[in-house]
């Protein structure tokens, strides 16, 4: 390695994943132990599951970052088009629309509740993320399917077998 600015983007987002599952992984040991009753699936057993995952995923991605410096070793970086500049500046904002969309979600949670809210919130981040090449009308179908489905079936198993409560909002207050 020649210096730290010939790192890609792919190595600096694995270790900053890394680091920031590592953490999360630690504060998961933190939580307080749920009532016997519930077994493994206590307060903690999700941020574990979460925390396990994110460390997967930040390996795979230094991974392929590592792959990549091999790769570029000696190459001289290409020059970008218009249509590359406009794409990565596209890209950059439907970063921060995410993380916006995140935030919201998180406000809206308690009043809307969890269904009505995560429905709202994956249908419009599968939006925001679905490449302008897709088939836009088979998308849509796929994507109110998911956005209703999974929301309601999370809630559904919280609820019922793992006895968590979650946010009923004014809609599902004991309908479910």
């Amino acid at each position: 390695m020649k210096s730290i600015k010939r790192w890609n983007k792919s190595l600096w987002t694995g270790i900053i994943f890394g680091a920031l599952a590592a953490a999360y992984l630690i504060m998961a040991f933190y939580l307080p132990p749920s009532a016997k009753r519930f077994g493994i699936f206590g307060a903690s057993f999700m941020p574990k599951l979460y925390a396990i995952v994110m460390l997967l995923c930040a390996a795979t991605q230094l991974a392929v970052g590592i792959r990549q410096l091999i790769r570029e070793k000696d190459q001289q970086p290409p020059q970008q088009t218009q249509a590359e500049k406009r794409e990565k500046r596209l890209n950059s904002l439907n970063v921060v629309l995410g993380f916006a969309l995140i935030f919201l979600y998180m406000l809206v949670m308690k009043k809307l509740g969890f269904v009505l809210s995560s429905a709202l919130f994956l249908f419009c981040l599968c939006n925001l993320l679905l490449p302008k090449t897709a088939d836009r009308k088979k998308a849509q179908l796929i994507i109110v399917l998911l956005a209703v489905l999974l929301p309601l079936l999370s809630f559904i198993f919280f609820k019922n077998v793992v006895h968590m409560a979650l946010p009923d909002g004014p809609f599902f207050g004991g309908v479910l």
